[in-house]
């Protein structure tokens, strides 16, 4: 096994690695602990994986974080990513044990195109509620008293292990000399009960709490629970897990809190045999109907040695799920059938019209609406009609997996339009392609993830690739930019991929970026991030966000006297951006797929009937909708209603005459047009130049 310290995120980090081949996997370990508790597992896993577990901020050997200003949780899921990248994983899988197993989730919510797939191991922080993830920590936070007598000894070490470890062997003996030796540090106590005392904190905690954002993880994950686990029951967590869609349950019944390390043998064969087989990212299905509160749902025991697996029935409570008219029994997974008599084609549309990407999601449906409208009635397809079916995925991953299930396999669809977030889409996309369904996306912007997937996936929307770098330029040009902030949500693959994207762009333009300064878009004070950048001495701020983030940020920063030109990111796009944050988006420059002031005739038509329609213009979102709706009408005029016949009719699109002008496809699927510098005046998008 190697031993190295290195600089990771400001912070000297003991890492802990062994092998040189094969997949990468990461290990993160509990609060309080250290990587030590791995060593038995580092070495079995690293014959066939690249296997590296690092000390956390403040345990272990690794220098503390300061805890004191932002959750814990965050800080360590940071610290993950930048030991990732300074062992060069670009992608990689993530086995989390008790804190680290929420680590290890808000590592997938946040880069979901670099994690493949998750192990977690008896976790309160994961799968309990905030008030019993609070009372954990506190007994955690008991031990960390540097007064307790015989800290120091390894006999007082052994005595807490075993407390957690109860079926721990000779392997115990091995991380006892480097775990009592860590926890003699100066500094050492103090700084775990720093981290400790973050995690039980409710303004600092509550917003990095996984257990509600389970259903979002969208890709493989096995779950490890030891039987005889005296800290986290298991049988408090099993609702929690349930909530995993493509979640695979194993009980150890003799282990207690740490697993891995009671019986690593066991351990590392059923991890490596994960690894190997896991199904592609990702196929979940849609969360089973629990019984009403009253009558409690069955739940049965595992005999010893069994495998459990969360219930995947096919039938949903359809109305939760935003799935009214759809009918509750699936089809059989990969027919290539469409529902549709034969003088209609129905097409499958997964929107946001409530929750987060709501302002986006209501413009691609009202959009939508028209032009099916439109399209029927030009007669452009002969005998032929189009029928779109709506959905509403709440702006949850969960839920467009489950609505892309019903509509693939129950509805039969020929194609299917959205959804409407990348991070929605990074987990959809996949399901698609793998039973070789048509998908269109309509704004979709992250780089990674999306058309890569394979074949089957298209976008009209524009890439942060494709808009970024024009309203960098723009903003050299207009503002003489020759220093940069860059803000970006940490919280979301779109912002991700923007913030990315923005970095890149800057530094082709010879611009200096001052600092880099990541928030949640759930987030209500930005004054720490704000005071760093009012410091940095910018010309401007470049800005990664939706809505819900973007008009905090920059209410404040204009409250905090930050008068200096602001360029955003996508979301940015949106009337919602431009209601929310009133007069504090004033200079604010962001590149568009479309402009409403467009002179081409197809989109002055489209704004006309819009506006008659709705009482208000039209924005980019349903711009890019009406558009897809155009190019899906023409694939099927070219190759026919079915799967196959859409698919081949894609790939004739050549010079569609659409709202957003002339379309061509990319080599790569992606929409090819040129995207329009705007600038926010008194409210309104307007043209730069």
């Amino acid at each position: 096994m190697n031993v190295t310290f290195a600089q990771v995120g400001g912070l000297r980090t003991r890492i802990l690695a062994e092998g040189s081949e094969g997949p990468a996997v990461l290990l993160v370990h509990g609060g309080g602990l250290s990587a030590d508790v791995f060593a038995p597992n580092i070495r079995g896993l690293g014959a066939d994986f690249r296997v590296a577990a690092a000390d956390l901020p403040g345990c272990g050997f690794t220098e503390p974080g300061d805890y004191t200003r932002q959750s814990a949780a965050r800080l360590c899921r940071d610290h993950l990513f930048a030991v990732a990248d300074s062992l060069g994983f670009e992608e990689f899988s993530i086995v989390g044990s008790s804190f680290g197993a929420q680590v290890a989730v808000l590592a997938r919510l946040a880069r979901p195109e670099r994690v493949r797939s998750l192990v977690l191991t008896a976790s309160a922080s994961a799968f309990y509620p905030p008030a019993r993830v609070y009372a954990s920590v506190r007994e955690a936070l008991h031990h960390c008293d540097p007064s307790t007598p015989g800290r120091h000894q390894e006999a007082e070490a052994e005595r807490q292990l075993r407390q957690l470890a109860p079926a721990a062997g000779p392997q115990l003996a091995e991380i006892l000399l480097p775990y009592t030796t860590a926890r003699a540090l100066p500094g050492h106590a103090a700084a775990t009960a720093a981290m400790l005392t973050a995690l039980q904190d409710p303004p600092r905690a509550e917003p990095w709490h996984v257990r509600d954002k389970l259903g979002r993880v969208g890709v493989p994950t096995l779950v490890v629970w030891g039987g005889q686990d005296p800290r986290v029951p298991l049988a408090d967590a099993r609702e929690a897990i349930s909530a995993l869609p493509a979640g695979r349950l194993e009980v150890f019944e003799d282990s207690g809190h740490l697993p891995f390390l009671e019986e690593p043998a066991r351990f590392n064969r059923l991890v490596a045999d994960f690894l190997r087989h896991r199904p592609p990212v990702p196929a979940p299905a849609p969360r089973s109907v629990r019984a009403p509160r009253s009558v409690p749902a069955p739940r049965s025991t595992p005999q010893k040695g069994t495998t459990m697996r969360t219930d995947r029935r096919t039938t949903v409570l359809l109305a939760s799920l935003g799935l009214v008219g759809l009918s509750a029994t699936a089809g059989c997974a990969g027919t290539t059938a469409s529902a549709q008599s034969s003088d209609t084609v129905t097409i499958g549309v997964v929107v946001s019209t409530t929750g987060a990407s709501a302002p986006f999601g209501i413009q691609q449906e009202q959009a939508l609406k028209l032009a099916e409208k439109d399209i029927n009635g030009s007669g452009r397809l002969g005998a032929l009609k189009l029928k779109f079916v709506f959905t509403d995925d709440h702006s949850q991953v969960s839920q467009a997996s489950a609505l892309y299930d019903q509509l693939i396999n129950a509805q039969h669809v020929a194609a299917i339009i959205g959804p409407t977030s990348s991070t929605s889409a990074q987990t959809t996309s996949p399901v698609a392609q793998a039973q070789h369904v048509p998908v269109l996306l309509v704004s979709a912007s992250a780089v990674k993830g999306i058309t890569d997937v394979g074949d089957q996936i298209w976008r009209d929307s524009l890439t942060d690739a494709q808009l970024i770098p024009q309203a960098v330029a723009a903003a050299k040009k207009a503002y003489h930019v020759k220093r940069a902030v860059l803000l970006y949500a940490d919280d979301d693959a779109t912002t991700q991929s923007s913030a990315k994207t923005f970095e890149t762009a800057l530094r082709a333009q010879g611009i200096e970026v001052a600092a880099k300064l990541s928030f949640a878009s759930t987030d209500k004070d930005f004054a720490a991030q704000l005071t760093q950048a009012k410091q940095a001495k910018a010309d401007a701020l470049f800005v990664a966000a939706v809505p819900q983030g973007g008009i905090g940020l920059l209410q404040q920063a204009r409250q905090l006297g930050i008068t200096l030109p602001v360029v955003g990111s996508n979301g940015f796009n949106s009337p919602a951006f431009l209601s929310g944050a009133g007069a504090a988006a004033d200079n604010t420059l962001v590149a568009s797929a479309w402009d409403v002031h467009s002179t081409n005739p197809l989109s002055t038509a489209f704004v006309t009937e819009y506006h008659k329609a709705y009482g208000k213009d039209p924005d980019q979102f349903s711009a890019q909708a009406y558009a897809g709706a155009t190019i899906l009408a023409q694939a099927v005029a070219d190759g026919g209603g079915d799967r196959a016949g859409i698919l081949a009719g894609l790939k004739k699109v050549k010079d569609l005459p659409t709202v957003l002008g002339a379309f061509n496809f990319t080599s790569g699927r992606d929409g090819s047009y040129k995207a329009v510098p705007l600038l926010i005046k008194n409210d309104t998008y307007t043209p730069l130049n």
